[in-house]
């Protein structure tokens, strides 16, 4: 199976900084890790691509909302693994009629527009957003948050790019 082409938001990346334990329950048994850990074995297993800005802009809102001392150490096992991949987007606008889209509904944070150019740079067909951060399903109604019928996250996924809740990113990525 090919890897998961990704970002992750300030919102949820705080999410699993408190620390966000993910539990999985098979007729087996019931798996617990922690949300960082997942990750961090899926990029060294080969099963999830990190993308960042190459400016590491989004890593620096990672900072500026958990802290350079929890970052840090996790920006570094992230990028020993290799699967970290940059991407310049400084330069990549979104489409007009994306763009007119996005306007409409109030998409206006920076930061978040930066992961939607990021997403459309990263010259992957399908590129992940996990967030919890309503604004990706509809800035106007919190409530729509996590449904795929929601403007925002239908008008990114015409152009590959999947707004996605941590509960069901984690369901993509193998434990």
């Amino acid at each position: 199976m090919p890897p998961v082409y990704c970002t992750i938001d300030s919102v949820s990346m705080q999410h699993l900084c408190r620390p966000a334990v993910v539990t999985r329950t098979t007729k087996r048994r019931t798996t617990e890790k922690l949300g960082i850990e997942i990750i961090s074995s899926a990029l060294h297993n080969n099963d999830l691509i990190i993308c960042l800005d190459d400016n590491l802009s989004i890593p620096d809102e990672w900072i500026k909302t958990c802290g350079m001392d929890i970052i840090t150490p996790i920006l570094s096992h992230w990028f020993e693994s290799g699967r970290v991949m940059k991407v310049i987007c400084e330069k990549y606008t979104i489409p007009v009629k994306l763009n007119a889209e996005l306007k409409k509904y109030q998409f206006k944070d920076s930061g978040d527009r930066l992961i939607v150019r990021l997403g459309l740079a990263s010259g992957n067909p399908s590129f992940y957003i996990a967030t919890n951060d309503s604004d990706f399903w509809n800035p106007l109604d919190k409530k729509m948050a996590g449904k795929p019928s929601a403007p925002i996250a239908t008008a990114l996924r015409v152009h590959g790019v999947y707004s996605t809740q941590l509960k069901e990113f984690f369901n993509m990525i193998p434990l």
